[in-house]
């Protein structure tokens, strides 16, 4: 067995990584959504801000890769935490690739001062057995949520969205597409700081996140090189000019059918308006406007997340898989 650290100048081999992270996603996610392999790729070399990234390769008897690590070392906030996703090729299971991984990522950990692994899978599967036996235990229990869209369903929004209007005198509504207009930069920084400490940890050991306006600059343009396509729709308070909640979804480049639901946050000041309703079911609108193809959208959230759980149940999305964030002290 070789390992090696994958060298993000030589594009054969971002390649070879791209082609293992699709092939495993179509044996083990059949349902979807659809894996774009340049968007992947884009992802490797444009990283976003705030961590350092490892990729590390791991080939059997060719040189052919069987199994990709992915460590990601935060640096402005959980500085002594590292996470990790190990992908293992289909064919190549149950060999002990995966587990040779497994060690890389601690001992890379360990070598930059981390005393924390974080990794995820899905509940029941190969991933959280190997987990297990690492010591690992579940911090986070959450689920995938899918949304199908049809003409009743989009009906259904602008009820929610009426609904809850009323509740909400004193606030506008304000749409757009890709980066944060500059005025918002610094409210934007403040909401997805708090979306590190308000949604639900459970017994996960993640800190506050640091986030200022050159932070979400940043993370817009490495957003905007994966070629992502984005639509945002925020409240502002009459009264103070000031940002108060949003909700973002996104689409890659090749599945005009298929969006990922981003963050959506309300500030605790400004909850009980239902503004979460109002900025996630206008936004679902904003981005069919220009995304007519739409046919699903995917959310993710935590279990113990109930009022989000209840917005998205009244939108109409299922749960359909259950994961866990797992973590194993490693000092």
């Amino acid at each position: 067995m070789h390992i090696e650290q994958l060298a993000l100048s030589v594009d054969i081999r971002v390649k070879a990584v791209v082609s293992l992270l699709a092939a495993a996603h179509a044996e083990d996610f059949p349902l979807g959504p659809k894996f774009c392999l340049d968007w992947e790729a884009a992802q490797i070399r444009y990283p976003a801000p705030g961590s350092r990234y490892e990729w590390w390769l791991a080939s059997g008897g060719d040189s052919a890769v069987d199994a990709v690590l992915m460590l990601e070392f935060p640096e402005r906030d959980n500085i002594t935490t590292a996470l990790a996703a190990l992908t293992v090729q289909p064919h190549a299971r149950r060999r002990g690739i995966g587990t040779a991984l497994a060690d890389v990522a601690r001992s890379r950990a360990a070598a930059n001062a981390r005393t924390l692994l974080i990794a995820e899978s899905v509940l029941g599967g190969a991933g959280d057995r190997m987990l297990r036996r690492y010591g690992a235990s579940p911090g986070l229990p959450y689920h995938r949520q899918r949304l199908a869209i049809d003409a009743a369903t989009v009906d259904s929004w602008q009820r929610l969205s009426d609904e809850a209007l009323p509740h909400a005198a004193g606030y506008t509504v304000l749409r757009w597409r890709d980066e944060a207009p500059e005025q918002f930069l610094d409210g934007m920084a403040y909401l997805n700081a708090r979306m590190s400490t308000d949604a639900p940890l459970d017994q996960l050991e993640w800190g506050p996140e640091l986030w200022d306006g050159d932070r979400i600059r940043e993370r817009d343009k490495a957003v905007a090189a994966w070629g992502t396509r984005c639509y945002t729709t925020a409240a502002v308070h009459d009264g103070t000019r000031h940002l108060v909640g949003y909700s973002t979804l996104s689409y890659t480049p090749d599945d005009p059918t298929h969006a990922q639901q981003w963050n959506t946050i309300v500030e605790p000041a400004h909850r009980g308006h239902r503004l979460g309703m109002i900025t996630k079911a206008a936004n679902l609108r904003f981005a069919l406007e220009h995304e007519p193809a739409t046919r699903t959208v995917m959310t993710i959230n935590a279990e113990s997340n109930g009022p989000m759980n209840a917005i998205n149940a009244a939108l109409g999305f299922v749960p359909f898989d259950h994961w866990a964030e797992w973590q194993v002290r490693l000092a």
